[in-house]
């Protein structure tokens, strides 16, 4: 998805079994994100929408990235969502050891808007010195009764991975089991 620069990017991997459909018509081409429709048994509304988002840390003009953001928070304003990803936004509403960043209320004032929740409470980013120091990696959803506390997980990067566990069923399918005879 990333055209430019060097770092970032956004990947979105889904084990063979799970039913899901990626879905460009929930992109933008001004901002790193991939969206993917899962299909559920347990969801009133048939399916959940997955988005994975990179901000680097330096991009511009945030007119554009909060405008391209605001179009994908309304086309899917009536799905049962979460947006996981590194925002590069920091806001003591999140975490309470961050300072506000004009970004981070930027970001603040747009996902209230939406009725989203943030769900990471812990930090994600390691500063210089290898301590945890700020939340950079958020999970936002509209339906914050979907999923477990996000786990931060050991550091494999400046970035601590983050896992949630949702409350949905998917629907899976097996792959026909291939049969072979022997003739000894």
């Amino acid at each position: 998805i990333r055209t430019y620069g060097q770092g970032g990017g956004v990947c979105i991997y889904a084990r063979p079994n799970i039913s899901c459909t990626r879905r460009p018509d929930l992109e933008s081409a001004d901002i790193e994100l991939i969206t993917t429709e899962i299909q559920t048994t347990n969801n009133p509304k048939g399916s959940f929408f997955l988005s994975c988002f990179h901000r680097p840390p330096k991009s511009s003009p945030d007119n554009q990235f909060f405008a391209a953001l605001d179009d994908v928070f309304e086309k899917l304003t009536d799905k049962t969502m979460i947006l996981t990803g590194d925002f590069n936004a920091k806001h003591r509403k999140w975490c309470h050891t961050d300072p506000i960043t004009p970004k981070g209320q930027k970001l603040k004032d747009l996902t209230e808007e939406h009725n989203l929740t943030q769900l990471c409470s812990q930090p994600t980013h390691l500063n210089n010195s290898g301590c945890p120091a700020s939340l950079l990696d958020l999970i936002f959803t509209n339906s914050p009764e979907i999923s477990d506390e996000p786990e931060v997980l050991p550091p494999i990067s400046d970035h601590l991975p983050v896992t949630v566990e949702t409350h949905f069923h998917t629907n899976t399918y097996r792959p026909p089991r291939e049969h072979s005879v022997r003739w000894d």
